[in-house]
């Protein structure tokens, strides 16, 4: 039956864009001999390596080799202890979030990982990865880039990390998780701005930096990670009590210095997002992507045109995907609505996939994402920043083999991936009609 309904959703998939997929396209283990892992949320693969790293909830980091079925534990942040300065955190939707391998890892070795820190505070920092016969991670050499707070608690961590074509750290924040968002921080761009009353009272005293990171809630930032900031005043929002901090904000970011509105913080590129969870630059041409899990009657993919830097205000709390919410606005009249989105009777909780660039010819350009209901859709964008077809209840591709699915990954080749982290298990999209070079030819 599944084999049947597959084709079938392939075959309108086919004609709604012209384009022919092959029938046997389908979903397989990466690593048969690999045995399942322990709660994984992504999978990644290091430039000029054939091995692949995996990051797990619980803290672990992994080397895989899927020829031999060799699996290195490379780090346990668990186990640290004082080693990790402000501790992790795996409660709720804690843990170790997402990594990224800097644009010149071959050969600085730089490998930045996003974790939870003590009550879930999102926190970056980069370490050396070696991937020479003994892979291992020096745990010395750690560089503690950035801190977000999240004040109340695990909820709404985002926590993803990728470096753009600009070479620059592109970082997704959830909006802490207040309940339908009261405190309004997707909304806020400045210190200033945030609502300390009633519920949005701070639950967690301690702030270190000279502003109130608070406010990159609900946002997607953009720094300069090569670049430390000296001391002195400036309008970073999570610096250090000097203003000091260990990356730089880019000269285009839209509130950098002065830029915008007074006192918004630099890092921010764009905000009203309610907990972007995985987003992705297609490789192609840098067009930027981004799944943001819904409250309770949308889910969405928002969209960025390569290049384009303008900020945008995707509109959580004003509204939930194109229906009006009851939350806080700002900027009513200039809101982005998504390319994509569904109802949340068709399924919940957005996975934001990524743009196919692999060996499967016809399958390249197309969109596939998915949500924890494991069903994955596809799109093609028809037209400049329009995508089609929406998704429905029963137009998606397939529902994934396992039980939750929670990302996406994406090998050197182009190969895409889906992570299931209750069952442990990570599958490729395969067909046999693959090529082997990039110009279609066998």
């Amino acid at each position: 039956m599944r084999k049947s309904w597959t084709a079938f959703a392939l075959l309108m998939f086919a004609r709604a864009n012209a384009q022919t997929l092959p029938a046997d396209l389908t979903l397989t283990d990466f690593c048969p001999q690999c045995g399942n892992f322990d709660l994984p949320l992504g999978i990644h693969q290091p430039p000029q390596s054939n091995l692949y790293i995996v990051n797990e909830k619980g803290g672990a980091l992994k080397s895989v080799n899927a020829d031999t079925g060799d699996i290195t534990t490379l780090v346990d942040l668990s186990t640290l202890g004082s080693l990790l300065p402000g501790g992790f955190s795996d409660n709720g939707e804690a843990g170790l979030l997402s990594i990224a391998f800097h644009p010149e890892f071959s050969q600085n070795h730089y490998v930045y990982l996003s974790y939870s820190a003590r009550i879930g505070d999102t926190a970056i920092a980069r370490f050396v990865l070696d991937l020479s016969a003994s892979p291992a991670l020096d745990v010395s050499t750690r560089m503690d880039v950035i801190l977000v707070k999240q004040d109340f608690g695990g909820r709404h961590n985002g926590g993803h990390i990728a470096f753009g074509p600009d070479g620059y750290l592109y970082i997704g924040i959830g909006d802490g998780g207040t309940i339908r968002d009261e405190c309004g921080r997707p909304q806020t761009l400045a210190p200033s701005e945030i609502n300390d009353l009633g519920p949005c009272a701070i639950v967690d005293p301690i702030f270190p930096g000279n502003a109130d990171s608070r406010a990159l809630l609900g946002k997607i930032l953009r720094i300069d990670p090569d670049t430390p900031t000296p001391a002195g005043e400036n309008q970073l929002c999570a610096s250090a009590l000097d203003g000091s901090a260990n990356y730089a904000i880019p000269v285009d970011n839209p509130f950098a210095g002065n830029n915008g509105v007074a006192g918004a913080c630099d890092e921010i590129l764009h905000y009203g997002l309610r907990n972007p969870w995985r987003f992705s630059f297609d490789r192609s041409n840098g067009k930027l992507l981004i799944g943001d899990v819904g409250e309770g009657g949308r889910e969405e993919i928002s969209y960025q045109p390569a290049g384009d830097l303008a900020p945008r205000n995707f509109g959580w709390s004003c509204r939930e995907g194109t229906i009006p919410f009851t939350g806080l606005c700002r900027d009513t009249h200039s809101l982005t609505d998504p390319v994509l989105e569904y109802d949340r009777a068709a399924g919940n909780t957005i996975i934001g996939g990524f743009v196919y660039r692999g060996p499967i010819v016809s399958l390249r350009g197309t969109y596939l994402y998915a949500d924890a209901t494991r069903k994955v859709w596809m799109a093609r964008e028809i037209e400049p920043s329009v995508f089609s077809p929406q998704p429905t209840a029963s137009n998606y591709w397939m529902r994934a083999p396992g039980s939750y699915l929670v990302s996406f990954g994406e090998d050197q080749a182009g190969n895409l991936y889906t992570v299931d982290m209750s069952a442990g298990r990570i599958l490729r999209i395969t067909s046999a009609a693959t090529t082997l070079f990039d110009d279609g030819f066998e």
